[in-house]
Order: C-alpha cells, then structure tokens, then sequence
C-alpha cells in the first residue's frame, strides 16, 4: 500500500525532481522495518532514526570503541561501525561541544596576556 501511495506521489513532483529522486533511492534497501544506504564498496549501513543518534553518538565517543577523537575521525568511523544519518558531522561536533571531558584536554588556544599595540615607524619605508 505504501508503494502504490509513494508512486502515486511521484507523479505529482516535476520531471527533474523525479529523476533526482529515483537516483538517490538507489542507494537505500528496506529488509524489514529497517532502512539501509549503500556504501561505496557496496556493504550495508544502517540508516538511524532520530531517537537512536545519541545512542551511537555515544558509542563512538564514549563507549567500548570511543577514545574522544576528533569530529572528522569520528565521522570516517560511524559507517564502519555500520550507523549513518543525514547530520552526523554536525551532531557529532554539538556532542563534542557537550563532552566535559573533550573540553578539559582540547588544545587551548594561546592569547596574549595583555593588549597588543602597534608600533608606528616614523619613517616608512626606509631601510
């Protein structure tokens, strides 16, 4: 039923967004009740719904197989692992942010202790 509903939607969209839409439906399977994406090397990964994010968030940060590593890292290890989602950089970085602990050992950037004042030559361009 729910194929016959979705086609009948396609109809409405216009040709080029139709298109699109069919090239980009090509990467997903449903088994089950479950939505998967194809990787480049053609392995399954699930596609995760919104209430399980913090749930893998977790375990790549936090967890088991989690060493508090950047987002980039982090973002390159969540498909081996076998999780995606649309926003995983970006939610990854707001966990980051949220992290005690990542906050506390990040590398602090080094600010003068005082104002800094420009020194004016009285002569410019003289050597």
């Amino acid at each position: 039923m729910f194929l016959i509903i979705l086609k009948m939607l396609l109809f409405l969209l216009p040709l080029n967004a139709r298109i699109r839409l069919k090239k980009l439906a090509t990467k997903f399977v449903i088994i089950g009740d479950l939505l998967y994406i194809r990787s480049f090397d053609g392995a399954l990964i699930r596609c995760l719904m919104r209430h399980e994010v913090d749930m893998a968030l977790y375990q790549a940060h936090d967890g088991e197989c989690g060493e508090h590593f950047s987002s980039t890292y982090v973002y390159q290890k969540l498909p081996r692992l076998g999780y995606y989602w649309p926003t995983m950089l970006e939610d990854y970085e707001l966990h980051i942010k949220k992290c005690e602990q990542c906050q506390k050992n990040s590398n602090l950037q080094p600010s003068p202790s005082h104002a800094l004042h420009s020194i004016i030559s009285p002569w410019p361009f003289f050597i």
